[in-house]
């Protein structure tokens, strides 16, 4: 298995990026706001990573996962309840 700083180095260039001439030599991922591939990527590597850390320290993640949930919460509801008027006689 490849070290830490050999996957580091390695160049994983977006062929969409590429096509683009938006410099197809950055790793891919790195312009997800931007290119539907990158964001594609992006977030399937993230959802391997949580599944790979859920499985390796199930009862950590399940604490950091609540304590997230719990963190956003309150956030979420209020920019809903400002951007929908009437969500405030229900909330």
């Amino acid at each position: 298995m490849a070290t830490t700083a050999e996957l580091k180095a390695k160049a994983l260039p977006c062929p969409e990026c590429k096509m683009r001439g938006r410099g197809g030599a950055l790793r891919i991922g790195q312009r997800r706001f931007d290119c539907s591939l990158c964001n594609r990527f992006s977030q399937r590597v993230m959802r391997r990573v949580f599944a790979r850390l859920r499985e390796a320290h199930p009862e950590e993640y399940e604490r950091t996962l609540i304590a997230v949930e719990i963190d956003l919460y309150q956030p979420e509801i209020d920019a809903f309840v400002e951007a929908h008027p009437l969500a405030r006689s229900i909330s």
